[in-house]
């Protein structure tokens, strides 16, 4: 099977991006024009270029993780996240290694105009999310954010660069940087965390390279 901290695309359920629409072999993959729902647990491969659509996340309240390796793949989304986890229990995003893949919300022409009205981000997750590598994660926030996690959000790895017009990486709960390298341009803060709850809203350091240009205080 494939795992998802080995980033191998060898296995898995495969999605394959062919700019306004997909094809994909197994169950748990719904494609309605150039939106995919991912509905069950496990693991898939994307691969392809997706002009302006998006990937949902959507298993609802199973207990089983999902794992998404990103193959090749660039993902543009013109008005909204164009990888957006609506619930999922935790979830796993991974490059694999070797590939470049691009994630992009709006247009750059909307960052020059941003305005803290306009929400979104290029990934937005409800809940839990991991990132890592081993290869490379290249992030456009053009509508607003680069990353939004309501939750816990964990890097472990792999290359990952944001641009964006307000935070780079804006995590509710936690954001928790453990290893990988990490450049974020934006003009706002690089690293986030909004949450008050006791024991939450905080950003941690434990390893990794990490490197900031930021506008924000």
């Amino acid at each position: 099977a494939l795992s998802a901290f080995s980033a191998s695309a060898e296995e898995g359920r495969t999605i394959t991006l062919n700019g306004d629409s997909a094809s994909f072999r197994d169950s748990g993959i719904a494609v309605n024009g150039s939106e995919i729902t991912l509905t069950e647990p496990g693991e898939f491969v994307v691969t392809g270029k997706l002009n302006n659509g998006r990937i949902v996340i959507n298993t609802g309240s199973s207990e089983e993780k999902i794992s998404v390796v990103l193959n090749g793949a660039d993902l543009t989304c013109l008005d909204g996240p164009a990888i957006y986890v609506v619930q999922a229990e935790k979830v796993r995003l991974c490059m694999a290694e070797g590939t470049e893949n691009t994630v992009t919300s709006g247009t750059e022409e909307l960052m020059e105009t941003h305005d803290d009205s306009r929400s979104g981000a290029a990934i937005f997750a409800e809940d839990d999310i991991d990132i890592k590598g081993p290869g490379k994660l290249t992030v456009y926030g053009y509508l607003n954010n680069g990353i939004t996690c309501k939750d816990d959000i964990d890097l472990d790895g792999g290359t990952l660069e944001i641009h964006a017009a307000n935070n780079g990486i804006k995590g509710s709960e936690s954001i928790e940087v453990n290893d990988g390298s990490i450049t974020i341009t934006c003009g706002n803060d690089g690293l986030k965390a909004t949450s008050t709850k006791i024991g939450k809203g905080y950003v941690e350091i434990n390893g990794g390279s990490l490197t900031i240009y930021c506008e924000g205080n």
